[in-house]
């Protein structure tokens, strides 16, 4: 059995995740109370509590504590441990800062919850965690934290579903640009897969479907978790190198008049509009693919592939690498698609217009003073930016380096 511990940070980060839990109990045939059949497959990401009750290996953490106590007192609140609920006394003003600087208490109660949590596993494979770059505690809190968990936990496997906004909207706060460039920085030094979702993409299909904000995205987490496979196989074939890990995922199920073939839902997922990231077609570099259903055969994962292969990796990116795609299967109720895509136009493409706007703002040291009051050093600022571009610049290197020319092969 691999284990994998979910780690929920801020306000954006819980509601991912009970969306990501409300699917897995809802597939699985679990309560609500935590009554289900213990089975190697539900010990995955579950634990088994008192009276045989299945509980989620989970952390749910928020400095405003207004956002778990509306999830515990909601009907989903139930399924988890209160004691791995973990609360600050106020929010972070939705600065880094104070987030990253102030909210040691709330640091120290989640290492502690999260050794109890890894005391449970028999073998752990790694941790994923729901956050947004956007707030204070998404992004400072998750800096901390990701610091801690290589530090304790070195040869684990990090992946993090990281709400971003790739495009400014209404509503987004003025410090925003500053949290997610600073909030950038730990995800490109710790993580080892870093899945990026849009939030206006996000809403957009939510809107479609009939659902609530966070549901495509727990879908999504729902998908590559159950596939037969594990965290370190995707990251071992996605990532060709370290810094070079930031994915742009799709999602999608069959509509009402579709038939039920493989080649209709791959149709479907592969469409930019079931993407939950801004992007470009056909400029990828590596891609999985994930295909889930009552009966997925052999052939299906392998026509899944070949329509991936010929979809999004016809724009030559990557062309020096042997095979491009790694397809995994899994079993459900229903027929069910992902794609986790390393598709490097679109990470480079964000990072350069996130630079653009912190560089409009931090040349005339614009709501600077919030950051540094708090103890923050205006170099922490420039190296997250540096750090972001240089991510940037490598992907632009082996996007547009082609085949590798005669000369390094003598």
């Amino acid at each position: 059995m691999r284990e994998i511990v979910t780690i929920q940070i801020g306000g954006c980060g819980v509601r991912m995740g009970s969306r990501f839990w409300g699917e897995v109990i809802e597939e699985r045939g679990i309560t609500r109370d935590g009554e289900g059949l213990t089975s190697m497959e539900n010990g995955r990401l579950f634990e088994e509590g008192k009276n045989g009750r299945l509980v989620p290996r989970s952390i749910m953490l928020d400095t405003d504590p207004a956002t778990i106590d509306i999830l515990e007192g909601c009907s989903l609140g139930s399924l988890f441990r209160p004691d791995y609920n973990i609360r600050g006394s106020g929010g972070t003003g939705n600065l880094y800062a104070v987030g990253r600087y102030e909210c040691s208490d709330v640091r120290d109660q989640a290492l502690d919850v999260l050794r109890r949590q890894v005391e449970t596993c028999d073998r752990l494979e790694g941790f994923q965690l729901c956050h947004s770059l956007c707030g204070g505690t998404g992004s400072g809190v998750t800096h901390a934290l990701l610091e801690d968990l290589r530090q304790c936990y070195s040869d684990k496997v990090v992946t993090t579903y990281t709400h971003t906004d790739a495009t400014p909207r209404e509503g987004w706060s003025t410090v925003q640009t500053y949290n997610m460039v600073l909030g950038t920085n730990p995800l490109v030094e710790y993580a080892d897969m870093t899945v990026y979702l849009d939030g206006v993409l996000m809403r957009n299909q939510a809107v479609q479907q009939g659902t609530k904000c966070f549901a495509p995205a727990g879908k999504l987490i729902n998908t590559v978790c159950s596939a037969d496979t594990n965290m370190r196989k995707i990251a071992t074939n996605l990532i060709p190198f370290p810094r070079m890990h930031f994915l742009t995922p799709s999602y999608s199920t069959p509509a009402p008049h579709d038939d039920s073939s493989c080649d209709t839902l791959m149709h479907r997922v592969a469409a930019r509009q079931s993407f939950l990231f801004p992007g470009a077609d056909n400029c990828a570099t590596t891609a999985a693919v994930f295909l889930r259903g009552p009966d997925v055969t052999a052939h299906d994962l392998a026509c899944a592939s070949r329509y991936t292969r010929s979809q999004v990796n016809s724009g030559g990116a990557g062309s020096w690498l042997p095979d491009k795609i790694y397809a995994a299967s899994g079993k459900a109720a229903t027929m069910s698609a992902a794609l986790l895509v390393n598709e490097g136009l679109a990470a480079r493409t964000h990072m350069s217009a996130l630079s653009s706007q912190f560089f409009a703002l931090f040349r005339r040291k614009a709501f600077l003073h919030w950051y540094t009051e708090k103890g923050m050093d205006v170099m922490e600022f420039v190296e997250a930016e540096s750090n972001m571009n240089d991510t940037g610049s490598e992907y632009n290197c082996y996007l547009n380096c082609g085949d590798w020319s005669s000369d390094d092969d003598e």
